[in-house]
Parts: C-alpha cells; structure tokens; sequence
C-alpha cells in the first residue's frame, strides 16, 4: 500500500525514536522530531490511520504508538538511510578472517565469533547441503614421513583441508594405492552416494594394504560426512542476557538458534543475498519479539551458507546490516581466493 510523504515521515521518526528508547513514541514526542510538524491533533488522526494500516501498535488506550513488523519492514527496505560499515568494523573483520590462520574450512567459525563480537548479539552460520555435489579433487601433499595434507574441492567450490598422521610411514607406493583408490572409486562421485556402506566395501575389496592408509580413507569419509549436512555454528550465547532476557526466554532462544532444522525452517524463504526475517513470521512463539539479519556466501554464484545475528526487534539496522552483509561478502571473497589457488596447485 502507497503510503503518503507525511506518514512515511511519522512511520520513520516513530521507528527511530523507539529503536533509540524502546518507549512508545507519543503525538508530542513527535512533533519535536519532524521538521514543519502538523498539530498533535493531526499527528495522532495520521498514527490512527497508520494503526489501522497495521504499521504501528499501541500497547494501551492512552499510550504512544510502537512499530510493528510491517512497520520495521517498510523503513528497513523503502525509510532507512543506507549505512556503511564502520571502519573500524572493517578492520576487525579484515583481520579476522583474512587471517593466515583460518582455514577454508573454519572461515565461517571465525566470522561468526567476529560478528557476535562487533555487534554485541548472537551469530550464528549455517552452512548449506547440496544434494548435487560432487568431489572433483581429491589430493594428498605429504608434509613429513608420517604425516600428509587432505585437500577436498567440491563441485560447487567448497575446498577443505585436514592434516592426518600415519602410523606407517608414507612412501611413495602408499601415495599412489590411495591415489588409485580414490581415482576408481570416489573422485566425481556424488556425495550422497559415498555411505558408510559403500565405505566399509570399498575397504574390504582394498584388501591388507589399505591399513597402511587407513587414517588417509578415515579422515576423507569423515569430511565426506560434514560436506553432506548443513550444520550450524552459534557463537554469542551470553548476549542473550545483556538484552534483558529472563533465563527460561534465553534458554529457549538459544535452543532454537542451535537447532539445525529450527534454522533451515526460518530461512527457507529467504531468497535473496540479504535477508531480514522477524520473529513473528517463523511459527516459533520464543522469537515473536525478535528479528533475524542474515546475509548469504557463495562460491562461483552457487550459495554455500549463510551467516547472521539474532536480536531485538529493535536493534539498529542501519548499523549492524551492512556489517553482516560485509561480512558475507568477505567470507566469498577469501573462498573463492582459496579455491582458486588451491586449482592451481593441484
């Protein structure tokens, strides 16, 4: 619905005021805040009709107006002046997760603890399954006589890494067995195909030798597993009470934000990039007062996770949405670096 000049100036002073105060704005609060304000009388005609239009709420006969989700929805997408992320924001991110230490696997778990920190609210990243994945590089690099570095790429981008120990030591003929292994019967398979059933074959056609790699054949099923299921990462928790949460709210909060399909449920409609989801709009009666910020990460266009905040209703959304959404498209950038110098190492 079109709304007129004046009262998307009412709507917009009235969300500012409230995300500021948390206290219903009234008709005399806000003629102080619009510049060549109507009367009060005017005022309160113009936050009735916004009433009715479901855009604002009262709590109670003689109190001021607070927003709705409708409310909250028309400012962040049409009122809210477009912010920047604040440098010295950028600087933490940066650091953090351009750091030589973060792996292409942990990127997301230094990114959620990065913007829990900046933010001052829960942050969680979800990372997505994708039923069509194959694995199209499965490569061994030794690092020592008993030790070797895994390296994964998917066919959707995804790289990972993991440093394993051998018991035996790792010559060249253990090299190329386990090379031939994975070339007959992993490399290019679908991900969903590769069970522990089809593992615990393969290993008994292997025959004896396939002990002296066993902990090669362990480690790659064992991340095989991890790429096939979305998991989600909570980092923050205690913030939960910083917003005045009472233990038994908080508790349920983080219960839901912890549980994997509780979290796939709440972004199955979020289609886009970035994406703003209000408590009231995912069925679960814990996070009515809240809302959610999430901001997505791809590799080579595909979507690979997500990552996001859990707040108040009432939070500053011109401050904390372009931190997350900066913060998604670093976590693409550095995995779409780390995948390409991988392929060219490979």
């Amino acid at each position: 619905m079109e709304l007129s000049e004046r009262k998307k100036a009412i709507l917009s002073a009235i969300v500012e005021m409230y995300i500021r105060s948390g206290e219903p704005v009234g008709s005399k609060l806000l003629c102080s805040l619009l510049q060549n304000a109507p009367s009060s009388a005017t005022l309160r005609n113009e936050m009735n009709a916004l009433c009715d239009m479901g855009f604002l709420a009262q709590t109670h006969t003689s109190s001021g107006r607070v927003p709705t989700s409708n409310a909250y929805r028309l400012y962040i997408n049409n009122l809210m002046a477009k912010g920047s992320v604040l440098p010295e924001n950028k600087e933490v991110i940066d650091l953090q997760i351009n750091s030589s230490n973060c792996d292409p696997e942990g990127i997301s778990e230094r990114a959620v603890e990065t913007l829990s920190h900046i933010t001052g609210l829960p942050a969680f990243a979800l990372k997505f399954s994708n039923t069509g994945v194959t694995l199209k590089r499965v490569e061994l690099f030794p690092m020592g006589m008993h030790s070797a570095m895994l390296i994964i790429i998917t066919s959707d981008g995804r790289a990972y890494s993991r440093l394993c120990g051998l018991d035996a030591a790792l010559t060249s003929g253990v090299i190329s067995e386990f090379d031939s292994l994975v070339t007959g019967n992993i490399k290019n398979k679908n991900i969903h195909d590769l069970t522990p059933a089809a593992t615990q074959s393969l290993i008994a056609r292997s025959g004896s030798n396939i002990l002296s790699f066993m902990p090669l054949v362990t480690a790659l099923f064992q991340i095989i597993e991890d790429i096939k299921n979305s998991r989600v990462s909570v980092k923050g928790f205690s913030n939960l009470f910083s917003m005045g949460l009472d233990p038994e709210t908080a508790e349920k909060v983080r219960c839901l934000i912890s549980n994997q399909e509780a979290v796939m449920n709440i972004i199955s409609n979020a289609e886009g990039p970035l994406n703003i989801v209000f408590g009231d709009d995912t069925g679960y009666n814990a996070l009515k007062s809240y809302s959610i910020i999430l901001a997505k990460y791809s590799v080579n266009g595909r979507f690979l996770g997500c990552i996001g905040v859990i707040g108040p209703k009432r939070m500053s959304y011109e401050q904390i949405i372009p931190s997350v959404e900066y913060t998604a498209n670093r976590i693409t950038c550095l995995l779409e670096s780390t995948f390409k110098d991988m392929e060219e190492q490979i």
